[in-house]
């Protein structure tokens, strides 16, 4: 628990200035990170993985509409984090470290589900992603309003491919 704690406080410490060169670097950051996370996947091929949920088809997308879907969310993570870490306020800041931590989780997804290959952990990591980002949500309601509208964005996306994944054509 202390290296979570660790970030939190770091981030206090970062003079990060709301600018629009901080912002293009942030987004550019968090969007190569899934570019190169996407490219690994289709490398490895896990793309759209083998957990089977349903008999036959189901109505996810393909995994190619995934990833974009994905980099458009880092996207908005991105910007959800730079509006947090370059206010002035240090419960802004110290809220952009749990953003920054979900941005690593929602990241770490395809390994940790070993390819979207293992249905428990699919699952699981689908439930503990739409919690962790309403959660977000919540508590940066009051801190920053844009952040947090760009932090539901996850839930929202993570309910649909639940639903989808889980639900046979036909």
């Amino acid at each position: 628990m202390e290296q979570p704690l660790q970030l939190f406080k770091l981030m206090e410490k970062i003079n990060f200035e709301r600018n629009l060169k901080n912002w293009i670097i942030c987004v550019t950051v968090f969007v190569s990170a899934t570019i190169i996370i996407n490219g690994l996947i289709t490398q490895i091929g896990w793309e759209g993985g083998n957990a089977s949920f349903t008999e036959g088809p189901n109505y996810l997308p393909a995994g190619g509409i995934i990833g974009l879907v994905w980099t458009v969310l880092f996207f908005g993570m991105a910007s959800a984090f730079w509006l947090l870490a370059s206010a002035k306020e240090t419960n802004a800041k110290r809220k952009a470290g749990e953003v920054l931590a979900f941005t690593i989780f929602c990241l770490s997804y395809p390994v940790f589900t070993i390819g979207f290959s293992a249905p428990f952990l699919v699952l699981t990591g689908n439930l503990f992603c739409i919690v962790w980002s309403s959660y977000l949500t919540g508590v940066l309601r009051d801190v920053s309003r844009p952040a947090s509208g760009l932090m539901v964005l996850p839930a929202i996306w993570v309910c649909y491919a639940t639903w989808a994944l889980v639900t046979p054509v036909g």
